[in-house]
């Protein structure tokens, strides 16, 4: 069964980037996906990488892994955006 979405306000809606930041940086985690891609031989965060992550972490399990790929891949949908919006 699905989770229900926890229904957000405009406030939380347009901080939420910087909330998890602050919640890596407590845990310690900043930068943790970015050496796992180094480590498998990528130059950093790519596609391939991310889509690898994801598919690694369906076959064993680690969801950590799999929500460190999901957050990768939503922080790269915002910087496309960004860089659209500022060619313009």
């Amino acid at each position: 069964m699905a989770r229900k979405k926890k229904k957000a306000t405009k406030k939380e809606d347009r901080y939420w980037l910087q909330e998890a930041k602050e919640r890596m940086e407590r845990k310690g985690t900043v930068g943790k996906f970015t050496r796992y891609c180094i480590r498998k031989g990528y130059k950093g965060v790519t596609q391939e990488c991310i889509n690898e992550a994801k598919r690694e972490a369906r076959e064993t399990g680690n969801i950590e892994l799999l929500r460190e790929a999901v957050f990768a891949q939503n922080v790269r949908k915002i910087a496309k955006k960004k860089k659209k919006k500022k060619k313009k």
